[in-house]
């Protein structure tokens, strides 16, 4: 099937509905019209009635009271025992229209509406006939405006419809080569957003998403890197260290160190296989409710024994016992364990390590005495440690904030007069 262009296919569907909604108007305008006249005209015939029945009851047939309604295009006859006795001779009551006075009876009579709207009523020994002509409004003298109503309804249907197509098109094929272009990771997007309809909304939300994904990408790439210089300094140790101790190198005869050296890198590298595979199937957590208390007391049972050896104190307050987080357990778990984990390698020693839960948000701090260049918020980045670690790679509070980020919570930390604080709301 031949594929249509868009802007044709908008330019039929717009002209064709212009057209039939003319049409539809043009021709409801006429009908409705044509009632609404004959409608009018009806009330009208009775309020002259009510007049003229109230006129004769009152006064009899006075000539000089019921001329005032032939001005008004209203004709009276009136009949005393089936003879005319107004108006005598029909002087003077049928000048504004072309009937005969004589015939007057003779439409009323055959019930004649098609000109003329009739009515009668009796009153005393009088029979009152009544006539008004309709309006001069007639379908007939509109059918003659449609050649001319088609040709201008045709132009500016066309033109219309044309201009309509023109201008949405444009802006679809704007967008469709706004999207090859960052397929090609090309785009330069501002962030400016605008403000207008549906299209530029989709245009920002179109940005938006475009800069996610470059940063996921980028993101990954300086992850990669960094993973690979992770893996890369162990493993070239470990080979240096082997091929000594197998080379008979000077320096390595003690191969009993080196070989524990050597087991030391490998735990080092297995830690961080382990969290680089962690870090893989964050994107495939799933949500449930576990108690943060709970957790958080198990892990300060287990962590209790590396604070004594410090010198620290953990000091855990909580206002909501049954408080629960929407997250697996398992997930909490690796969250809590390396926020308190991390507290605890970076705190100085005998120093107090405090953790809250209060108000719905979670906050765990510690004394940190050394210096920390740059932003405080690139610490939760891939690989980044503090000036004082001895250990690790780096991973700890990355893991951390994708997890909660990936459950739709915001990781903060901060340090202030030299307490680090990590903190996020539930």
């Amino acid at each position: 099937m031949k594929r249509i262009n868009l802007f044709w296919k908008t330019w039929i569907v717009t002209f064709f509905s212009l057209l039939l909604a003319g049409f539809i108007f043009v021709f409801s305008y006429s009908y409705f019209v044509q009632m609404s006249y004959e409608k009018t005209q009806t009330v009208k015939l009775q309020e002259f009635k009510q007049n003229i029945k109230m006129e004769i009851d009152k006064n009899g047939i006075q000539k000089e009271q019921l001329l005032k309604y032939p001005l008004q295009g209203c004709f009276i006859q009136i009949f005393e025992n089936e003879k005319l006795i107004y108006p005598p001779n029909g002087e003077g009551f049928f000048f504004k229209t072309d009937v005969d006075p004589s015939s007057m009876n003779n439409i009323i009579n055959e019930k004649d509406s098609t000109e003329y709207l009739l009515d009668k009523f009796e009153i005393h020994n009088y029979t009152v006939e009544l006539m008004m002509p309709k309006l001069a409004y007639s379908y007939d003298s509109f059918k003659n405006f449609i050649p001319s109503f088609l040709v201008i309804g045709l132009v500016s249907t066309g033109i219309i419809s044309f201009s309509y197509s023109l201008y949405f098109s444009r802006r679809i094929r704007s967008l469709n080569q706004k999207m090859q272009i960052m397929s090609k990771m090309e785009y330069e997007v501002t962030e400016e957003i605008q403000v207008g309809d549906e299209l530029v909304d989709l245009e920002n939300n179109l940005n938006e998403m475009y800069l996610r994904l470059k940063k996921a990408l980028d993101d990954r790439v300086f992850f990669t890197r960094g993973a690979t210089h992770e893996l890369k300094t162990p493993i070239m140790a470990v080979s240096s260290m082997l091929e000594g101790m197998i080379c008979n190198v000077a320096g390595f005869e003690n191969k009993e160190y080196y070989l524990q050296e050597c087991y030391s890198q490998m735990e080092s590298m297995s830690k961080l296989v382990n969290e680089i595979l962690d870090l893989s199937q964050i994107n495939q957590l799933q949500v449930g409710q576990t108690n943060l208390y709970k957790v958080m007391n198990e892990l300060i049972a287990v962590y209790e024994i590396i604070a004594q050896d410090k010198g620290c104190n953990i000091l855990f307050v909580c206002d909501n016992k049954q408080k629960e987080i929407k997250i697996l357990e398992n997930s909490l778990y690796k969250v809590l364990s390396n926020l308190l984990s991390n507290a605890l390698k970076y705190a100085s020693d005998n120093s107090t390590i405090n953790i809250e839960l209060k108000n719905g948000r979670f906050s765990i701090s510690n004394e940190y005495r050394g210096e920390i260049e740059g932003d405080i918020e690139k610490l939760s980045d891939p690989f980044v440690q503090g000036e004082n670690a001895k250990e690790g790679h780096g991973l700890g509070l990355y893991i951390v904030k994708t997890i909660l980020t990936s459950v739709g919570m915001e990781m903060q930390c901060f340090l202030k007069n030299q307490i680090f604080v990590v903190t996020f709301t539930i």
